[in-house]
């Protein structure tokens, strides 16, 4: 039966506090144990052996499961790749914190942060050139018995929503619209349409978007389809209602000399400034003039004989004659004659021989070359020149520094143009090396930068020195060391709130966890308090001339009430002795 809310069960020499319900799951989970207990008593060591067996199957069979199903789905973001964008793609999507490893030479990414790892690098520009390999996937959809114009067209449309959906992923846009505009080809003879595409993106802040990001969207459409060009495309920001346009190639070299030229000033000014440092008041303006055209060379030298080059014979042609003359006639002499020949025996004899010979041969001659390539990316400046504005209360307090100790010396116009100009050509000593202009042509001395120093009117307060001038609270509240200049009031004022807001806070928590005041049961079953004794006087009664009425009682009637007041008092301390003196007088009364 369920044990009642405060009462103890007490099991195995052990008193535990249980409620009714927690009573009877405890009940059940005895009885569980006790009847799987008998049961298996009453198996035998085989069955026992079996239930053991299949126990660690399970047991093994949960494990492997959790081991497959723990593990995240790797997919390959570039299916194809050389080695330098596999690791440059690999360092931005590590910066993004986006889990990524390479795998097989392939950059890999969990299934889940695929879209968002395509996103972070259109945005931050480190997508490959030809990005059609990120949407190779869109092809699965596309079946045989499609037509070729309905492949196209699913094609288009997977592939809008597809970019669509990248450039959701970008940190500043909440949505974006693709439009693709896909002229089919065309026969011969006639004009050819270029593909054109929109974008139209929302932001989250409802700010329009930079150059930056514009740039981006357009690069992630035009890689996507072929033929399609940056100029081609329009991005609309629907959050202020503007249509931009991306940055043509033709306009990067003007961007790239404002940047080059923005990135060179300031890291000279900064240069310049750290150098005199020392000038309390100085200001220095720095102007560049940057080149940023890119040269590329390419020269070819043709090597000589046996050095590169050879000549090999592909053709010999040899043709030979030869013709000889007639017989010789009969020699003069003692000799006989009888073998010669009658016909030819004549006078004198001659005869002619003709012999041509005819040789030619072909050369196939190949001239060996070195090709050299240079590529300059010049961003050199050309001009470099500097002005540096020098107050006078610096002049003056070097003459008075120069000046013997213990003398107050007020120098003269005079005397503060001569010590300019010893301390002008220290500055410009000091700077003309960090002015260099490099010559183009090699083996000539650089040339040096432009310089101007002058000296301004203009006296820069000294700071304060110490408490000995101003005080102790001039030297805590005044001056660049003080506790004002430094920022110490504003960093204790937000101690302050900080401590306040705190301290309300734990006030607040204290308040609400304080139980609230119920009332007792005397107040709910409505027994009036009992009213403190004051044994002091509390005031005086003021005293009446109208007298009070007085009702004669006799002393039956007090008798009667000291009576009743006796029996409700004995009733509340005795009640058995009032219920049998009460039973007496009823007795008594019959």
């Amino acid at each position: 039966m369920p044990i009642p809310v405060g009462s103890r069960c007490c099991a195995d020499a052990e008193c535990v506090g249980f409620t009714g319900m927690e009573a009877d799951l405890m009940e059940r989970i005895r009885g569980l144990i006790t009847s799987a207990r008998e049961y298996l008593g009453q198996m035998t060591s085989s069955q026992k052996l079996l239930m053991g067996s299949i126990g660690v199957i399970a047991a093994m069979t949960l494990f492997l499961v959790a081991q497959y199903s723990g593990r995240t789905e790797m997919v390959d973001l570039f299916p194809t790749g050389d080695a330098a964008t596999q690791q440059s793609t690999l360092t931005a999507l590590q910066s993004s914190g986006i889990p990524a490893e390479v795998k097989d030479g392939k950059v890999v990414v969990p299934a889940s942060y695929r879209s968002l790892a395509v996103s972070q690098l259109a945005e931050a520009g480190e997508l490959p050139n030809d990005t059609t390999l990120l949407f190779a996937n869109l092809l699965d959809r596309q079946g045989f018995y499609y037509s070729k114009q309905q492949n196209e067209q699913m094609y288009v449309i997977a592939l809008q929503n597809e970019l669509a959906r990248v450039l959701r992923g970008f940190g500043n846009i909440r949505d974006a619209t693709v439009l693709l505009d896909v002229p089919e080809p065309r026969g011969l003879g006639r004009s050819v349409r270029m593909p054109t595409a929109s974008a139209t993106v929302f932001t989250n802040s409802g700010r329009a978007i930079d150059q930056g990001e514009v740039d981006a969207i357009a690069e992630l459409i035009a890689g996507a389809k072929a033929g399609l060009t940056v100029e081609n495309i329009r991005v609309i920001d629907g959050s202020v209602g503007r249509q931009r346009r991306p940055t043509s190639p033709d306009q990067v070299f003007s961007a790239s000399y404002l940047e080059q030229t923005a990135a060179t000033e300031a890291k000279l000014q900064r240069k310049l400034s750290e150098l005199l440092g020392y000038i309390r008041g100085v200001t220095i303006a720095v102007t560049a003039q940057v080149d940023v055209t890119k040269i590329s060379k390419q020269s070819t030298k043709y090597l000589p004989n046996k050095d590169g080059s050879v000549s090999i014979a592909s053709r010999i042609r040899s043709d030979s004659t030869t013709q000889g003359g007639g017989s010789t006639s009969a020699q003069p002499g003692v000799r006989s004659n009888a073998q010669g020949s009658i016909l030819s025996s004549g006078g004198g004899g001659g005869g002619s021989t003709l012999e041509k010979a005819e040789d030619e041969t072909e050369f196939q001659i190949g001239m060996g070359s070195e090709t050299t390539t240079k590529q300059d990316p010049r961003g050199m400046p050309t001009l470099l020149a500097a002005s540096v504005n020098i107050p006078r209360s610096y002049i003056v307090e070097q003459l008075k520094a120069a000046a013997a100790e213990g003398e107050e010396i007020t120098p003269t116009d005079a005397e503060i143009e001569a010590r300019f100009a010893i301390e002008q050509a220290k500055i410009e000593d000091s700077i003309k090396p960090h002015l260099q202009i490099a010559s183009e042509i090699p083996g000539e001395p650089p040339t040096p930068g432009m310089v101007v120093v002058h000296l301004i009117p203009v006296d820069v307060p000294l700071p304060a020195m110490g408490g000995a001038q101003a005080g102790l609270l001039g030297s805590l509240a005044g001056g660049p060391g003080g506790i004002v200049g430094s920022g110490l009031i504003e960093k204790g004022l937000l101690a302050v709130l900080a401590v306040g807001a705190m301290g309300m806070m734990l006030m607040m928590v204290r308040k609400a966890t304080k139980p609230a005041e119920l009332p007792s049961a005397e107040e709910l079953s409505g027994v009036p308090p009992t009213l403190p004794t004051v044994n002091d006087m509390v005031g005086e009664a003021d005293e009446s001339e109208a007298a009070m009425t007085g009702i004669e009682i006799g002393d039956d009637e007090v008798r009667a009430r000291k009576l009743v007041e006796q029996v409700i008092e004995m009733v509340g301390s005795n009640p058995e002795s009032a219920a049998g003196l009460l039973g007496r007088w009823v007795s008594d009364e019959q």
